[in-house]
């Protein structure tokens, strides 16, 4: 089939797919996912991977990672900050603690180590800001500490991407680039957030002022890929660069106008594509193969999750009702899942890599249920943890 019929084919799934995972009241990157699996080769065999689709899902990650950007709360992260960026740093190392012990039991090299503590330690904000407001406990004590530490999340992410880019990439794994990496980061973040934001803002208000409001895209994508390349020339990914012009932006009083327009790009054609393009490298009958692994694996990463979030909420003198509640929020699993599996396919087993999409599947869906038992006040079993 021509690439361009594949791309439209693929696109129309994804999007019938997230509607459609959307009026059940689930994440709509599952049907995403789901819709570019039914197509690609392990099933229906419609579309097949091309430069054309992989090209679409470049830059679908590239759009979202600028949306994900846009959509933090800057201003509310810099009153709570320096306790939750504790809190997520004492969660992570209890958390990769915990995977490293796992992992040496099983021999797993060092790919397999990173990918599978950096997915159990990062969660979705976007299923927990939509639970939590489905719940109607965005306003609770338990509410404001979760999404706190979930934009906290939401940079380490970014962070974490980046440094799986460089090391899939054939960087060297030693302490030593990783420590300069993150400086760099700091360095990078603080020096934009000074001198970027007053250029930028200065641009953006001018592109208001003369009435030319459709050239917003245009410069927002503009700043974001030369930052990207920036980044990417500093041996670093080009996300960082799209992340961070999106940090700036988010500070312009063009704010609510520069994200409606990203979202309605992004979300109309290249982040679908990019979610569906993950559900075509899936072999569907390979997971079928390795359901009861699946099972297990996605058992262990809900009762880690739960464990190691409960364990570091607590050191923080948070009592055991408030641990429990915002712990179930953890259980999540970021879709920068998809991202960090994406990037290590070719370290990873195949049976690997189809576990981890099954497991983002099955915990992503089941997470809305563990928020609510969690905040229920009949909790049953959970009440005991």
């Amino acid at each position: 089939m021509d690439p361009l019929i594949d791309l439209a084919l693929l696109l129309f799934g994804a999007k019938l797919g997230g509607v459609l995972f959307s009026k059940l009241k689930q994440p709509s990157v599952i049907g995403e996912l789901i819709a570019g699996l039914v197509l690609g080769p392990s099933l229906l065999a419609l579309v097949k991977p091309s430069n054309l689709v992989s090209v679409v899902s470049d830059l679908g990650l590239l759009f979202l990672i600028l949306l994900v950007s846009l959509s933090i709360d800057w201003k509310s992260l810099e009153r709570g900050a320096e306790k939750y960026v504790w809190i997520e740093i004492t969660r992570a190392i209890v958390t990769l603690g915990i995977v490293y012990a796992i992992g040496s039991m099983f021999a797993w090299d060092i790919y397999m180590f990173l990918v599978v503590g950096f997915i159990v330690v990062l969660s979705s904000t976007a299923i927990v800001s939509r639970t939590l407001a489905d719940m109607k406990r965005m306003d609770s004590v338990e509410g404001q500490s979760l999404m706190g530490l979930e934009v906290i999340d939401e940079i380490a992410a970014i962070v974490i991407v980046a440094l799986m880019a460089n090391v899939m990439a054939g960087a060297t794994i030693t302490f030593q680039p990783i420590v300069t990496t993150i400086l760099v980061v700091i360095g990078l973040f603080v020096v934009m957030s000074r001198v970027g934001f007053r250029l930028v803002n200065r641009i953006t208000a001018s592109i208001q002022k003369y009435g030319i409001e459709e050239a917003l895209l245009g410069f927002t994508l503009l700043l974001a890929f030369i930052l990207g390349s920036i980044t990417e020339n500093l041996k670093l990914a080009s996300m960082l660069g799209v992340f961070l012009a999106g940090m700036i932006l988010s500070r312009s009083v063009q704010h609510p106008v520069i994200t409606r327009k990203v979202k309605e790009v992004g979300e109309s054609f290249f982040i679908p594509v990019f979610f569906a393009s993950v559900g075509l490298s899936i072999n569907i009958f390979l997971a079928a193969d390795q359901a009861m692994f699946i099972v297990w694996l996605t058992a262990g990463i809900i009762a880690l999750k739960l464990a190691s979030s409960m364990a570091t909420l607590k050191l923080f003198r948070y009592t055991h009702d408030q641990s429990l509640k915002i712990s179930s929020g953890f259980v999540t699993l970021s879709e920068m899942t998809i991202v960090i599996a994406a990037l290590a396919v070719s370290k990873l087993s195949p049976v690997v890599y189809i576990s981890i999409i099954a497991s983002f599947l099955v915990i992503n869906t089941l997470s809305p249920f563990i928020m609510n038992m969690a905040f229920s006040e009949r909790r049953g079993f959970l009440r005991r943890m």
